[in-house]
């Protein structure tokens, strides 16, 4: 028999882990705080079209995220908020 007490529900979501309210019999809602993180990419005063960039953890874990650099340069990500590594590739560096 289940019990009625105070639960919490735990989503998983870019290697961090964020948590409900405590809830009892009803739904709950995991609220992911996140934002836009800009890259730009340059090579000297020019900017790097079609570059791929990379999003890794802080740790340096790669989170399976990655987008190409616009027409002027920039690649953006919505991340729940928190600290990041990029990454971007240019003529095979």
């Amino acid at each position: 028999m289940v019990k009625e007490r105070a639960y919490k529900v735990r989503a998983d979501y870019l290697g961090q882990q964020f948590w409900s309210e405590e809830f009892t019999w009803q739904g709950a809602t995991v609220a992911i705080p996140e934002g836009i993180a800009r890259v730009a990419v340059h090579m000297g005063s020019q900017v790097v079209t079609g570059a791929p960039v990379y999003v890794f953890s802080s740790g340096g874990s790669y989170l399976g995220l990655s987008s190409k650099t616009d027409a002027s340069g920039v690649a953006e990500f919505r991340l729940p908020a928190g600290s990041y590594r990029f990454r971007a590739d240019y003529q095979g560096s």
